[in-house]
C-alpha cells in the first residue's frame, strides 16, 4: 500500500466512523465522529459554473444522531471567486424536504461550504451563531431559524469515494434562511453584490439591479424596485437631521446598530458594503443582516494575509465606514456606543467569542481536522488557526474599544472559557 493510499484509507475509516477517538476539547470533550455526506454522480469535477446541474445520488449518515438517508438530489458549484478553487462549494437539492437540524424546518435546499480559505472551518459559522446571539437579544429576525444569519455543521465529504475532506452544511442564502415567504409580495431581500460605482454605499446614481444591489428574494419587477429605492434615495440623499428624525420609518435600527457594532468587534471590511442582506417584510422598513462571514477577525479575503498589510483597508475603514452605516454612525453616536457597551458584555465580551469558537472546535475530531489538511493545506498557506484569531483579537479589540469609550471589564479578557 503506497503513504498516499494508506492516508486515503485512514480518512475513509474515519469518514465512517470506524476510527476514532475523543479527544479533549476546550473545557468539554471532542467529538467521536462527524456526520458523512457521500455523492455519487457521472462526473463531480470539470465543472462549468452554475448553470451546470447535474444528477446525483447523497447518502447521509450521523452514527451520533442515528439519522440516515439516501436521496437522488441535483448538484451544482456554488459561490463567485470560491468558485475558482479546486475545492468547490456545493448546492445540493433533495427530492424531498428533510429536516437536519432542529428547528430548521423541512427544505430541499442546502449548501454544502467547503470553507477552503479557512483550514478551521470556523469563521463562518462561528461568527454567525455569535451575529444570532446578538439578534435575538434584541427580538430581530424572529421568524427565522437562527435569526437571519446562516447555520451550519462540520460533516465529512465524500466525492464518487474518493474523500473530498472537511465541509459545512449549511443552510442556503435562501428565503428561509432570512423567514421570508417568496409568495408574499412585500417579503424582500436585496444583496449586496459587488462594489461596483459605489452602489452598496448608496452613494452612486447607477442602479440596474444586476450589479451592486440584486434581489434575493423576491421579483425585480418595478414595483419592488420602487421600494428599493425609496430606502436607497433616503440614505443617498437626508441631511442628517432629516436621517435622524426619519430613519426608523424606513429602518429597523436595533438592526443597524448590532450590525454596525459586530462589523466593528469582528473587523469585517468585506462587509461594510458588499454581502450586506437587507430585508423586508413589508416593503417599508428594512434590516440588515449578515452574509459570508469567512473573512472576519483581522485576516483578509483571500485567508493568506491580514487586512492590516491592505493599507487603505484596515480596522479605521471598518470603523469610519462610508454609506450605510457611517451615517448610522454619524447620526445616532450616543445610540451606537450604548449599544456596542451592551454587546460588548455580551454576546461580544472576549470571553463568549472564544467559548464559541471553542464549542465548534469541539465539534471536529482532531484527526479529521489533520485528514483534511493532508489534502487540502500541505503547505500552510492559509493562515487562520484558532490561536492566530484569539492573538489578533486581543491586538485589535482594545482599539475599536477605543473608538467606541469602551472600557472592558476585567472579567470579560477571555481567560475564564464556559465549562
Amino acid at each position: 500500500m503506497t503513504k498516499l493510499a494508506g492516508k486515503r484509507t485512514l480518512v475513509v475509516l474515519l469518514a465512517l466512523g470506524l476510527l476514532s477517538l475523543a479527544l479533549p476539547g476546550a473545557g468539554q470533550a471532542r467529538s467521536q465522529t462527524l456526520p458523512v455526506v457521500s455523492i455519487s454522480a457521472d462526473s463531480l469535477t470539470d465543472w462549468q459554473g452554475k448553470a451546470d446541474v447535474r444528477p446525483a445520488v447523497l447518502s447521509y449518515e450521523d452514527a451520533a444522531s442515528g439519522l440516515r438517508f439516501i436521496e437522488p438530489i441535483t448538484i451544482h458549484i456554488q459561490g463567485v471567486s470560491s468558485a475558482k478553487f479546486d475545492k468547490k462549494n456545493f448546492t445540493v437539492k433533495l427530492a424531498r424536504k428533510l429536516e437536519l437540524r432542529a428547528g430548521w424546518g423541512a427544505h430541499k435546499k442546502y449548501c454544502l461550504k467547503a470553507n477552503y480559505i479557512d483550514p478551521t472551518h470556523a469563521c463562518n459559522i462561528v461568527s454567525a451563531r455569535l451575529a444570532a446571539s446578538m439578534q435575538r437579544c434584541y427580538g430581530l429576525f424572529e421568524h427565522a431559524p437562527n435569526a437571519g444569519v446562516v447555520d451550519g455543521f462540520p460533516v465529512w465529504v465524500v466525492l464518487n469515494g474518493e474523500p473530498a475532506g472537511l465541509y459545512t452544511w449549511n443552510i442556503p442564502k435562501d428565503e428561509w434562511m432570512l423567514g421570508l415567504d417568496k409568495n408574499n409580495e412585500n417579503h424582500i431581500a436585496m444583496f449586496g453584490e459587488s462594489w461596483e460605482d459605489n452602489v452598496v454605499f448608496f452613494e452612486s446614481d447607477w442602479q440596474n439591479f444586476q450589479k451592486g444591489w440584486v434581489f434575493e428574494v423576491g421579483e425585480a419587477n418595478a414595483e419592488n424596485k420602487a421600494k428599493f429605492k425609496r430606502l436607497y434615495q433616503f440614505v443617498r440623499d437626508a441631511t442628517d437631521e432629516e436621517f435622524r428624525a426619519n430613519a426608523d420609518q424606513y429602518l429597523d435600527l436595533d438592526a443597524c446598530f448590532n450590525y454596525y457594532c459586530f462589523m466593528c468587534v469582528s473587523y469585517a471590511p468585506d462587509n461594510r458594503g458588499k454581502n450586506i442582506l437587507l430585508v423586508t417584510r413589508d416593503g417599508q422598513r428594512w434590516a440588515p443582516t449578515l452574509y459570508d462571514l469567512d473573512s472576519l477577525w483581522g485576516i483578509d479575503w483571500k485567508g493568506t494575509g491580514l487586512w492590516d498589510a491592505y493599507g487603505e483597508i484596515n480596522l479605521d475603514t471598518v470603523i469610519q465606514c462610508r454609506g450605510l452605516f457611517g451615517r448610522i454612525r454619524d447620526c445616532f453616536p450616543e445610540e451606537v456606543r450604548a449599544r456596542y457597551a451592551e454587546l460588548r458584555q455580551y454576546p461580544l465580551s472576549r470571553a463568549n467569542i472564544r467559548a464559541e469558537f471553542e464549542r465548534f472546535r469541539a465539534e471536529i475530531p482532531e484527526e479529521y481536522y489533520e485528514m483534511d489538511k493532508a489534502l487540502w493545506y500541505p503547505n500552510d498557506d492559509y493562515i487562520r488557526s484558532y490561536e492566530r484569531m484569539y492573538s489578533l483579537l486581543d491586538e485589535y479589540l482594545p482599539r475599536v474599544d477605543a473608538a467606541f469609550g469602551f472600557v472592558e471589564a476585567p472579567e470579560t479578557n477571555g481567560d475564564d472559557l464556559p465549562q
